[in-house]
């Protein structure tokens, strides 16, 4: 399944694509609840990948070292949300796009980001874990 215009995309994904997604749903609410521990688990101990805020690719290893920033309270009301594009299944591996959506007051300023993120998952261990991703800037 491509990139598809429907709102309700979800409803024509297979139960391992719903699976999929609701790992990238427990990504994001480990990330806003600042729950570092349970974010750690979602990484494969190999992971590399590259955020747009890096000059290069990063490692478990790097995600790891930056618990402390993790930690901090965010210093605004920031609202987050998720907007599926695909989820793609490879026996073991699954690879997701989606698109997130930032709005809100940050240190008393308006913030409007949109970046798409994919990432690659693992079937392991029975459950599904984060290998490789990438994210970009996107535009609106």
């Amino acid at each position: 399944m491509f990139y598809n215009m429907e709102k309700n995309i979800k409803e024509i994904w297979t139960d391992v694509q719903k699976e999929v997604w609701q790992m990238e749903e427990k990504y994001l609410k480990a990330a806003l609840t600042n729950d570092f521990d349970l974010w750690m688990t979602l990484w494969h101990d190999d992971f590399v990948g590259w955020p747009s805020q890096n000059k290069g690719p990063i490692t478990k290893a790097t995600l790891r070292s930056a618990e402390e920033q993790f930690r901090q309270p965010n210093p605004g009301s920031i609202s987050t949300t998720q907007e599926p594009v695909s989820v793609q299944i490879y026996g073991d591996v699954a690879i997701t796009h989606y698109i997130v959506h930032k709005s809100g007051l940050y240190e008393g300023n308006a913030v409007e980001h949109y970046a798409r993120i994919t990432h690659t998952w693992l079937h392991q261990a029975d459950t599904w874990v984060i290998i490789g991703g990438m994210s970009a800037p996107h535009s609106k």
